[in-house]
């Protein structure tokens, strides 16, 4: 029984929580959050062209590439 109430009473809080009216107070503007950010966005950009990049133009063109073997298997 003791465990029933400690599941409602953090369900209780955590719908407390999620339909809170506070939101978040402090607002990012200095050098640090900047800097930050930036490197977040720069870390973003490298990995979506280099997916994009890897998935038009794989370079697997080596005849031993485990590729070749899996295709020549099933054809």
């Amino acid at each position: 029984m003791a465990l029933t109430n400690q599941v409602v009473a953090l369900a209780l809080q955590a719908a407390d929580f999620a339909t809170s009216t506070e939101g978040h107070h402090h607002q990012p503007g200095g050098w640090v959050d900047c800097a930050i950010s930036g490197v977040g966005a720069v870390v973003v950009v490298i990995v979506i062209y280099n997916a994009v990049r890897y998935f038009v133009r794989p370079r697997e063109t080596e005849p031993d590439h485990i590729k070749r073997k899996i295709l020549e298997e099933r054809g």
